[in-house]
């Protein structure tokens, strides 16, 4: 039974029934497997299965005994990251409030590198921080600080609160205070990653917004040209090029702006000359 499946099972009787046989066979892997990569990911399986059926707290906590082994064991850093980050997760369902931010902080810290554990663990950080803040002024006085206090110490939270900070002022259309923040979270943190990939299509979108089409066409084509095909972000940067090429096309052909609108169309082409669109816009010019 997959991850999903079991989620979805019915009644009480059949999801204990089926997570029972799950971390059963995931327990097998961990203990006959030689391979201690697989092994452990066989127990951050099995903690997750815990922690998203709703396991009690004495379940959970007997789980956390696993993740240390894991986290202090001769494992891959992605192995260590992540059990890092589930243990937080787990603290978190149990009340041991006080015990998230070092483990979340310490993820950044040690594992710069495995980008999707240290995207988790800014947004949680920020997650947290932010929780029980109902008013624009106290959030965006919270996010503030969190990019301030952390600017030389830990760029990545300062891109994380800079970029909420963008979308707390973009969910209010106040575009220019949205366009600062995440305009300054590329200058902090220019280096690849998740957060700036963010910054650069959230600023993409507010360009297109305001009919500025060359400058938000160039922050798809700087991501698109940073990452490799096989990227999950690299196909969201090409599917955001492409549409708001095509959008672009179609604003300046409605307009009269035809030059324009045959010259987008025309470099639309000579990035992927099979998309049909692009040729069905060049022939109407």
């Amino acid at each position: 039974m997959t991850k999903q499946a079991l989620l979805q099972s019915g009644s009480t009787t059949e999801r204990d029934a089926a997570l029972k046989k799950g971390v059963d066979a995931l327990g097998r892997i961990s203990r006959e497997c030689k391979d201690p990569d697989v092994a452990a990911k066989a127990d951050l399986e099995s903690a997750g299965l815990f922690l998203e059926t709703g396991a009690g707290p004495g379940v959970l906590l007997s789980a956390i005994s696993t993740l240390d082994a894991i986290i202090g064991g001769p494992l891959s850093g992605d192995l260590k990251a992540e059990a890092m980050i589930l243990k937080a997760d787990i603290y978190r369902r149990v009340g041991r409030h006080d015990d998230l931010y070092p483990l979340y902080l310490d993820v950044i810290k040690r594992y710069p590198d495995v980008k999707h554990a240290t995207d988790m663990a800014v947004s949680r950080i920020i997650d947290g921080a932010l929780s029980g803040l109902s008013s624009t002024r106290e959030r965006e006085s919270r996010l503030r600080s969190i990019a301030n206090e952390n600017r030389d110490t830990h760029p990545i939270l300062t891109v994380g609160a800079l970029n909420r900070l963008g979308d707390l002022f973009f969910a209010t259309d106040q575009w220019t205070l949205a366009k600062d923040a995440y305009g300054e979270s590329l200058e902090v943190f220019p280096e690849k990653s998740i957060q700036t990939a963010a910054a650069r299509m959230a600023l993409a979108e507010i360009f297109y917004r305001e009919e500025r089409f060359r400058q938000a066409l160039s922050l798809y084509e700087t991501e698109i040209a940073e990452r490799v095909s096989e990227d999950g972000i690299y196909q969201l940067a090409r599917e955001g090029y492409i549409r708001k090429s095509a959008a672009a096309g179609e604003f300046m052909f409605r307009f009269g702006e035809i030059p324009a609108a045959r010259k987008t169309y025309r470099e639309l082409m000579d990035y992927d000359y099979s998309l049909v669109l692009a040729h069905r816009g060049y022939i109407r010019c």
